[in-house]
């Protein structure tokens, strides 16, 4: 959350203050995409379809959103199924774990700075969290496959 938070009061600054990016040189003006903040909430949005860096950065925003529901869903789901109390301890356990580390994983490893840095973060935080609704997927009474 503290990602999301300051990535959008940077954009909003960057937004407010004029620095939202014209057309690049050289380059016929593509055709004006949907606003990213306009897009339903189940409605992934096309990284293809942008070239600001203001508006990537708000699509993979707006993906991240998307993949953090369907991760919460998935564990309620599990958890709702789940009739052993030792199971359930151990996948909340296992859970927390898994989320202290999602953040600092990709704070780590994207070593680029700039404005693509809060991008780059999302879209690294999205492939690791359909990784892990895969592996929720696997969770039984009996435990969690490992993949």
């Amino acid at each position: 959350m503290k990602i999301l938070t300051a990535v959008s009061v940077l954009l909003f600054g960057l937004s407010a203050a004029g620095a939202v990016a014209g057309d690049v040189a050289g380059q016929p003006p593509a055709a004006t995409p949907i606003d990213p903040r306009e897009l339903k909430e189940t409605e992934n949005c096309n990284m293809d379809d942008y070239r600001d860096q203001i508006e990537l950065t708000l699509c993979s925003s707006h993906n991240y959103d998307i993949a953090d529901k369907r991760l919460n869903d998935m564990y309620k789901e599990k958890m709702a199924h789940l009739g052993n109390d030792t199971a359930k301890l151990r996948l909340r356990t296992s859970e927390r774990r898994w989320l202290k580390m999602l953040h600092k994983q990709c704070e780590e490893d994207i070593k680029t700075g700039g404005t693509s840095r809060p991008m780059l973060i999302f879209d690294c935080s999205i492939n690791l969290i359909y990784s892990r609704i895969d592996f929720l997927k696997s969770c039984t009474d009996v435990g969690c496959q490992a993949r």
